[in-house]
Protein backbone atom coordinates (compact mmCIF):
# COMPACT_ATOMS: atom_id res chain seq x y z
CA UNK A 1 0.00 0.00 0.00
CA UNK A 2 2.77 2.95 0.08
CA UNK A 3 2.78 5.69 3.02
CA UNK A 4 -0.24 7.34 4.10
CA UNK A 5 -0.01 10.93 2.82
CA UNK A 6 1.40 13.62 5.35
CA UNK A 7 -1.42 15.94 7.13
CA UNK A 8 0.11 19.56 6.21
CA UNK A 9 -2.97 21.57 8.05
CA UNK A 10 -2.94 21.24 12.19
CA UNK A 11 -6.17 21.00 13.97
CA UNK A 12 -7.04 22.00 17.48
CA UNK A 13 -7.58 18.93 19.61
CA UNK A 14 -10.41 20.55 21.47
CA UNK A 15 -12.28 21.41 18.21
CA UNK A 16 -11.76 17.31 17.40
CA UNK A 17 -12.66 16.45 20.64
CA UNK A 18 -15.98 18.85 20.20
CA UNK A 19 -16.87 17.15 17.19
CA UNK A 20 -16.43 13.51 18.42
CA UNK A 21 -18.65 14.27 21.03
CA UNK A 22 -21.05 15.47 19.20
CA UNK A 23 -20.97 12.67 16.18
CA UNK A 24 -23.91 10.47 17.00
CA UNK A 25 -21.19 7.21 16.21
CA UNK A 26 -18.80 7.86 18.94
CA UNK A 27 -20.69 10.51 20.95
CA UNK A 28 -21.45 7.72 23.92
CA UNK A 29 -17.63 6.64 23.74
CA UNK A 30 -16.11 9.87 23.94
CA UNK A 31 -18.31 11.71 26.53
CA UNK A 32 -15.87 12.04 29.37
CA UNK A 33 -12.88 12.29 27.68
CA UNK A 34 -10.48 15.06 28.11
CA UNK A 35 -7.95 16.68 25.49
CA UNK A 36 -5.58 14.61 27.01
CA UNK A 37 -7.67 11.30 26.65
CA UNK A 38 -7.75 12.39 23.29
CA UNK A 39 -4.00 13.28 22.70
CA UNK A 40 -3.08 10.00 24.33
CA UNK A 41 -5.14 7.69 22.18
CA UNK A 42 -3.73 9.42 18.89
CA UNK A 43 -0.19 9.11 20.14
CA UNK A 44 -0.84 5.25 20.82
CA UNK A 45 -1.93 4.99 16.88
CA UNK A 46 1.45 6.85 15.95
CA UNK A 47 -0.82 10.45 15.04
CA UNK A 48 2.35 12.92 15.84
CA UNK A 49 0.52 15.64 18.53
CA UNK A 50 2.10 18.62 18.48
CA UNK A 51 2.25 20.04 22.26
CA UNK A 52 0.79 23.58 22.66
Amino acid sequence: MGTPPRCTSAVHLRIDLAHLQQHPPTAARTAAWTIADLRSRLELLGIPVRPR
